[in-house]
């Protein structure tokens, strides 16, 4: 039997590429040279290989879909969200907090749930075990290249940059000061996976994919999610580097690239357990 043919990906990768060189402006000044081209180059790598991995192993066809009721609104509705939540918010606020990590998820469920979409548009499918192998190679290659280029830091700026790695404890930090004990951070956590998952992939890219090749609407999440990520900070800090947090800036080219690749996960198998399962996995490298 004959192979379909695979998408020619080309022209986004280009794209993808000039966002990872957006990032490497933006992280040079702060971070330093070393460190903002080693971020460059090892996540450039770390994304054309696990994408690759993806690319061959996950099915072949996209996954079904359940008809979108109301393109043009609901699409409105999602961009118009991005931009309370992403820019006006952090701008009059001063800061993110729980409106920038937990509002959109709610945006989108409330949009799902008041035009009554079924269980595949909410992507509430569990994984086959295909699903989670090639998930679980994708994660242990993504860790594995991370902990090697990790270890090509100079002594001088490992040191200098062991204050902010890893990132998930200071995380955990701030969030368990919102309760009394770490549960309910771990939960807020949790949720703001689910909701980033929820509003990025399962409700906008399904709908720019109405107004766009499916490839096209794969790039367009995964550089808004990449702007979501840096433009709270770029307002919020005004482009100082004594209030940019390095701990964040370490991630933005992982965000990026972590994007792309849960839109393609999600394009592939329209499973939202997967794709939480897939950002969870990316908060271990993000703290290497």
């Amino acid at each position: 039997m004959k192979l379909p043919k695979l998408e020619n990906t080309a022209d986004v990768g280009i794209l993808i590429i000039v966002l990872m060189l957006l990032g490497l402006a933006v992280t040079w000044p702060l971070l330093g040279q070393w460190e903002a081209v080693r971020g460059f180059g090892a996540e450039l790598l770390i994304l054309a290989v696990t994408f690759y991995i993806a690319r061959q192993y996950l099915p072949w066809e996209d996954a079904p879909r359940e008809r979108i009721r109301r393109p043009g609104p609901e699409l409105w509705i999602g961009l118009l969200g991005f931009v309370v939540f992403y820019i006006a918010w952090p701008f009059v606020a001063g800061g993110g907090g729980p409106v920038v990590f937990l509002a959109p998820g709610i945006l989108a469920a409330l949009t799902l749930a008041a035009l009554r979409y079924g269980r595949a548009a909410w992507g509430l499918r569990w994984p086959t075990g295909r699903e989670l192998i090639v998930l679980a190679v994708v994660a242990a290659v993504a860790v594995g290249l991370s902990r090697l280029f990790g270890g090509l830091l100079p002594p001088s700026e490992a040191q200098l940059l062991a204050t902010h790695r890893p990132l998930i404890p200071g995380l955990m930090l701030d969030f368990s000061q919102i309760g009394a004990n770490l549960l309910p951070a771990l939960l807020i956590v949790f949720l703001t996976v689910i909701g980033y998952e929820l509003y990025f992939r399962v409700f906008l890219q399904t709908r720019l994919a109405q107004v766009l090749p499916g490839r096209w609407a794969l790039f367009a999440q995964a550089a808004l999610y990449f702007a979501g990520a840096m433009l709270p900070l770029l307002i919020v800090s005004r482009g100082d580097p004594s209030v940019f947090p390095p701990a964040s800036v370490l991630t933005q080219f992982a965000m990026l690239s972590n994007g792309v690749l849960a839109g393609y996960f999600w394009r592939k198998t329209g499973s939202l357990p997967l794709l939480v399962l897939l950002h969870l996995l990316a908060f271990v490298r993000w703290g290497l």
